[in-house]
């Protein structure tokens, strides 16, 4: 009778220490992560945006900016790839891209996910002229 009795206070005292935690956890949502994007970016005849390059998203809008660090290249795929994220806060929202104040054309499109990874192409016509300063270009050397 006594191994009842403690066995019983022993599921009571583990039941009142789980449910508040299980509550609380329900009544809390997700945080948004970033979009995290890599790729190219260049002319549309296929020349690569030097480096330097600034690179804006915009999506709900928040913006987010990247500055290229390698000719034509925004991160890379690897868990290390320096990619760049993108602030958002409702998924299926389409992210636009500027390149200085011009838009920039995204292959395929790109819509905002939170914490997904996505492979894009940045398209910019040859009327946009980059200036990068001599000092940006060693910075990123």
């Amino acid at each position: 009778m006594k191994t009842k009795l403690i066995i019983g206070v022993l599921l009571l005292f583990a039941a009142l220490l789980i449910l508040p935690v299980a509550a609380a956890a329900a009544d809390e949502t997700a945080p948004v992560l970033p979009l995290q994007v890599y790729g190219t970016v260049s002319y549309t005849d296929g020349e690569n945006l030097p480096v330097g390059t600034v690179v804006t998203a915009t999506v709900d809008g928040l913006t987010s900016t990247y500055t290229v660090k390698e000719a034509g290249k925004i991160g890379g795929p690897g868990t290390f790839g320096g990619k760049f994220l993108i602030k958002g806060t409702t998924t299926g929202s389409t992210v636009s891209f500027k390149i200085g104040d011009k838009p920039a054309e995204v292959l395929g499109g790109c819509t905002f996910v939170s914490g997904a990874v996505k492979q894009i192409e940045l398209v910019i016509g040859k009327e946009v002229t980059v200036d990068v300063s001599q000092e940006l270009k060693e910075t990123f050397k």
